[in-house]
């Protein structure tokens, strides 16, 4: 159609958008600031600190070198497509911001491709495999992956040139490590506890004495470190050494009160080192829950009540043979001096224990036992 034309100013593009919205420049207005002064953003001492923490978890872990470079390149995309609309004399707080992000960055990616670096990085794949349920890694494989790490940095402090950083690292993974470890054992350390605490159970006291053992070892190094249960997930180590004590004190004392019934009876075939080593197992299973601090082991005043029993059987046990062999014309002087050395001790044992016993003593000429 002769003389038509879309409706509009002439010289322009009716269908481009807009440079800046309600506008018809052809260029972008300069950023807002000072007039003939340069407007780049100096970040504040918060702002610098927080840009100092690109590349770090919440936790102040150091993210693996893949994230880190992928994270940089993120910044150097957003930097150059700022720059080429403002100019690299019109940068703003965002941009000033980002490329106070990347010079961190660039010291933790140089930091994560050294030696130590990358021997922080296996270690930290070596324990991200042993978090994961079914894990085929062993307690041993973790400990053995510190070694390396650990000595490379041992050997750069004492040389001066450790700045610490890599250091410290290390020390957070061995944290993780030992949390890892110590949230695993303590786990099969509760599932053992529920089986042995089944009547007739097949677990021994020396598979519940191993298991304490490492559950112990492992949170004696996490409390040297200075780790916490904040974050812990399933029981704790104490809680868990406290149950099972306290099950090894009920398991004791059930032993012992068997040992001192066999005992009464006649011909019996307990021997009097067997009631003593029942005696001597008791008193260390209380031990131990007084020295852990144990409130209550189910056992009551049990325990010590027991051992006062099996004292008095022992007791009355030799008493007996002594009698014997004093009516026994052929016994010797040596055999009535033993016999009559081990009688003493068991009173002294007795008296020890809160027991009042009668101060016997062998008499002279024909041998007697005389109470005073």
């Amino acid at each position: 159609m002769a003389g038509f034309r879309l409706p509009g100013f002439l010289c322009v593009v009716t269908n481009a958008m807009p440079i800046d919205a309600g506008t018809l420049p052809r260029t972008a207005f300069p950023h807002p600031g000072p007039v003939g002064g340069e407007d780049e953003n100096h970040l504040s001492a918060y702002e610098l600190a927080l840009a100092r923490k690109a590349g770090r978890r919440l936790d102040g872990s150091v993210r693996p070198l893949r994230e880190l470079l992928a994270l940089r390149d993120d910044h150097l995309r957003e930097i150059a497509k700022q720059t080429r609309e403002l100019g690299t004399k019109r940068w703003h707080g965002g941009v000033a911001f980002l490329q106070a992000a990347n010079d961190a960055l660039d010291e933790l990616i140089k930091e994560a491709r050294s030696p130590a670096g990358r021997a922080a990085e296996a270690l930290e794949s070596l324990i991200e495999k042993y978090e994961e349920n079914g894990s085929p890694i062993t307690d041993e494989q973790l400990s053995k992956a510190f070694e390396e790490p650990l000595a490379r940095e041992r050997q750069a402090q004492l040389a001066g040139t450790s700045d610490g950083s890599g250091g410290s690292k290390v020390m957070a993974l061995l944290v993780r490590g030992l949390d890892a470890a110590a949230e695993r054992n303590n786990a099969a350390l509760e599932k053992l506890l529920v089986k042995a605490e089944l009547p007739g159970s097949p677990v021994t006291d020396g598979q519940l004495r191993e298991a304490f053992q490492k559950v112990l070892g492992i949170e004696r190094q996490r409390q040297l470190l200075g780790a916490t249960d904040e974050n812990a997930r399933g029981p704790r180590a104490m809680d868990l050494v406290g149950r099972g004590v306290a099950l090894s004190v009920r398991r004791k004392n059930d032993a012992l009160k068997d040992r001192i019934e066999k005992a009464r009876r006649p011909s019996s075939p307990v021997t009097n080192e067997q009631l003593r080593e029942a005696m001597r197992e008791a008193l260390e299973a209380e031990r131990q829950a007084q020295l852990l601090g144990v409130p209550d082991t189910g056992a009551g005043s049990g325990g010590p009540a027991l051992v006062v029993d099996a004292a008095r059987v022992l007791h009355e046990r030799t008493a007996a043979a002594l009698a014997r062999l004093l009516a026994d014309p052929a016994a010797s002087e040596g055999q009535i001096r033993q016999a009559t050395a081990t009688f003493e001790d068991e009173k002294k044992q007795l008296r020890l224990l809160g027991v009042d016993v009668p101060d016997g003593t062998v008499g002279e000429g024909p041998m007697r036992i005389h109470s005073r």
